[in-house]
């Protein structure tokens, strides 16, 4: 009797262990977008090729601009970087708490509801890295011809509005150059990711409406 209690909890313990190592059984996946030049690494369950458990990373020109951990499809802390692959901004995903943001290293121009520029304690932010929004816009912009033919250049400067929540709610030219110019800048920044999440400006320890800058440049070589 002892011995088929033995081989029946033994047997227990090995499906155990089967069931847990087939639900944590993953492989890795590499992804890479020749258009942009990104390189996405991360692991899908074996049980699921849905569901992504593990480390991931992004490279973009073979610099890494952003890291972190799923577990079992939901993201964790996560980690952003500048151009120079410096970390900037680390986010906790399943806390939805900011963890740091080198604010000091970074220029930030924050415009309030009636586009005044305001100073902030924290400004609002793409959790993104900041090498793939500028190459973004690189990839996209498209310099005006009639523009161009008429030495026409300086720098647009577009303004998202982010509501409290981190929605964006609209998009405006803050500082325009020419139609032509702010036309083009607009609707570059308006055709961001959907998927691009945004975190909201605080002041005051409240949350609050707020313009995200972004500044295009025109130049004639």
């Amino acid at each position: 009797m002892k011995t088929m209690k033995a081989s029946l909890i033994i047997c227990l313990l090995l499906a155990l262990h089967y069931f847990t190592y087939s639900q944590t059984d993953v492989k890795k996946v590499t992804i890479k977008n020749d258009k942009l030049n990104i390189v996405e690494s991360f692991y899908i369950l074996n049980s699921n090729p849905d569901i992504r458990h593990g480390d991931y990373e992004k490279y973009q020109d073979y610099k890494l601009i952003e890291k972190g951990t799923y577990i079992y499809g939901e993201k964790q802390v996560w980690t952003y970087y500048d151009l120079k692959s410096h970390p900037v901004i680390k986010y906790d995903f399943s806390k939805d708490s900011l963890i740091s943001d080198v604010f000091a290293l970074r220029q930030f121009e924050i415009y309030s509801e009636s586009k005044e520029k305001i100073f902030v304690e924290q400004p609002a932010l793409a959790l993104v890295a900041d090498s793939e929004i500028y190459k973004y816009i690189a990839r996209h912009i498209e310099y005006p011809e009639k523009a161009r033919s008429r030495l026409i250049q300086g720098t647009v400067k577009i303004g998202i509005q982010i509501d409290d929540t981190g929605k964006v709610i609209n998009y405006e030219v803050i500082q325009k150059i020419h139609p032509l110019l702010d036309e083009e800048a607009l609707n570059v920044v308006k055709s961001f990711p959907s998927e691009w999440r945004w975190l909201p400006s605080v002041n005051k320890g409240k949350k609050i409406v707020s313009y995200y800058v972004i500044p295009i440049k025109f130049t004639i070589s």
